[in-house]
């Protein structure tokens, strides 16, 4: 309904009872300490929530109370900051509703309806029009540079590059663009026929493109194809799967550069498609046992020219072979149908690293002189080369599978000052925003809270402000790892926990989320809870 009064009762139980209907299916979720109850209803672009305080609610006694509630709305997500309280003893909330711009021409108007059709049966409001609002955070354009009226805006979309792609096999990709903080997918074919098959081909890619991240990293070890069907109930829409083995035994998919145990990417993703789920081939890239096995000259070293044993044995980035071998090695991973790579947190260097005679050669030629590891110069430039080796990757791989999206795992102190990033790991967020698509911080508290001496309560409430600050320096592309389990006995940690785990991030702002990492004893409920409601 668009208005709901109080209706009068005896009891605060009926008005409970009256509305479980509304409120069963669980699309929101409160922290609220008073028992409430939240009336959603929707209006042009906007949803709205009624939330009634439920205590004390009597015919002569309605009471006004402030409370502290933050709701996940089923259609996207914002911060509540204060309650305004109207009529009746109840607050009201409004929401603007997730909507996408279909921009099309009278040819291509069949794919766009087909287009409206699907995303609004998925919670998305569309419009179809003939041309782009400047106001507009989503959209659609159908129709290739050379279409009639919407090629001049496919035109100004796409690189050179992109529009000899399209030219050559037209409805055989989609374009996802980023622009003046407008998301845009280009759909397009030889023909209008094309661009309707397009459409069609492309119809759960386009929707998760608008969606947020609801996705559970899988270690190898405790996972089962069956599963799926469990992370699909569960409301999982992506995966990370590991493809390469901690122990150094190779990897999980087809390749004559590195040992293959088995290729077990190939069945996971023919049974994910079945399911609409995305797969990210979760890959390592300088921690690789069997290259050092072959050349131990390439190791990285400490400042006293000594392989780092306590952490990831990597090798030197700085290896001009080892950058050739890497890159045909994700060429490879890249010619698999996945949705994305994410590049293993083994993409690091610490602030006494890396001393090996590749890297002084490098620096000595660039500079004219020796490291000198008190430099600031010396972390800048290696988060540099870092990034040129990043980048190099990510090309190379988009020339096998050119919608191929990148992910980040991100130490969480890089998110909390940029500056330490660079210093400590040599990396710097701000500059890989250019070439990622995603960064997933490893935001794990009960490991936060070891590291920096706090209780878990303390841990639990600094997820809010690392959340904050990856939404006010990543925007959308932010991405926070929730621990679900001891990282050293691996046992499930308690629901009051992971519950406010969750809570804390959501009211820091960022609404894609990652568990880590899937187990199947997980506490499937509280997860189903979440994942079906931040859409």
């Amino acid at each position: 309904p668009d208005f709901w009064e109080v209706t009068e009762k005896e009891d605060p139980s009926d008005i409970l009872s009256e509305f479980s209907s509304i409120v069963k299916n669980k699309l929101f979720y409160t922290d609220a300490s008073e028992k409430v109850i939240v009336l959603p209803s929707e209006k042009n672009d906007k949803v709205i929530f009624r939330v009634l305080n439920l205590d004390g609610i009597y015919p002569d006694n309605l009471k006004q109370r402030d409370t502290d509630i933050t709701i996940v709305p089923h259609f996207s997500f914002e911060k509540i900051d204060k309650i305004d309280f109207i009529e009746k003893g109840h607050s009201l909330y409004i929401f603007d509703r997730k909507t996408v711009d279909i921009i099309t021409n009278e040819y291509d108007y069949p794919s766009a309806e087909y287009l409206s059709k699907f995303l609004e049966e998925n919670g998305i409001k569309t419009y179809i029009k003939s041309d782009i609002d400047r106001k507009s955070e989503n959209i659609i354009v159908l129709g290739g540079h050379k279409a009639e009226k919407t090629g001049e805006i496919t035109e100004n979309i796409l690189n050179s590059e992109e529009k000899k792609n399209l030219e050559k096999e037209g409805y055989k990709n989609i374009f996802c663009k980023k622009k003046n903080n407008q998301k845009i997918v280009v759909v397009a074919g030889n023909d209008r026929e094309n661009t309707k098959i397009a459409a069609e081909q492309f119809k759960n890619r386009i929707l998760r493109y608008f969606e947020n991240i609801k996705a559970v990293q899988i270690e190898l070890d405790d996972f089962d194809i069956k599963d799926l069907d469990k992370m699909k109930e569960m409301g999982v829409n992506t995966i990370f799967l590991r493809v390469f083995d901690y122990d150094g035994g190779g990897v999980y998919f087809r390749t004559d550069k590195a040992p293959v145990i088995k290729d077990l990417l190939k069945e996971v993703i023919r049974e994910a498609k079945k399911r609409n789920i995305d797969v990210y081939a979760w890959m390592t890239t300088l921690n690789m046992p069997w290259v050092l096995k072959e050349h131990e000259d390439w190791a990285v070293l400490d400042n006293e020219h000594n392989p780092n044993t306590n952490w990831y044995e990597r090798v030197s980035p700085f290896v001009p072979e080892f950058q050739d071998y890497l890159i045909s090695l994700y060429r490879d991973l890249a010619s698999y149908e996945i949705e994305g790579i994410m590049f293993q947190d083994d993409l690091y260097l610490a602030e006494n690293e890396d001393f090996s005679k590749w890297a002084e050669e490098e620096y000595k030629k660039e500079f004219g002189k020796n490291i000198d590891p008190e430099n600031p110069q010396w972390s800048i430039w290696k988060s540099q080369k870092l990034l040129n080796l990043a980048k190099r990757i990510i090309e190379e791989s988009k020339k096998v599978n050119p919608n191929l999206k990148f992910v980040l795992d991100t130490y969480y102190d890089s998110v909390i000052d940029v500056n330490d990033g660079i210093e400590w790991f040599s990396q710097d967020i701000v500059g890989a925003k250019e070439y990622f698509d995603y960064f997933a911080i490893m935001s794990y508290h009960r490991q936060i809270a070891e590291e920096n001496d706090f209780s878990i309560e303390e841990s639990l409430r600094y997820l809010e402000d690392i959340s904050s600050r990856a939404r006010r320096i990543l925007g959308d592309k932010a991405i926070m790892k929730i621990q679900i389990c001891k990282f050293d006995t691996y046992n499930i940690l308690p629901d009051s926990e992971i519950n406010k785990a969750f809570f804390s991030i959501f009211k820091g702002g960022v609404p894609n989320i990652c568990l880590y990492y899937y187990r199947d004893d997980i506490p499937f409920e509280l997860f189903k809870r979440y994942f079906s409601t931040a859409s």
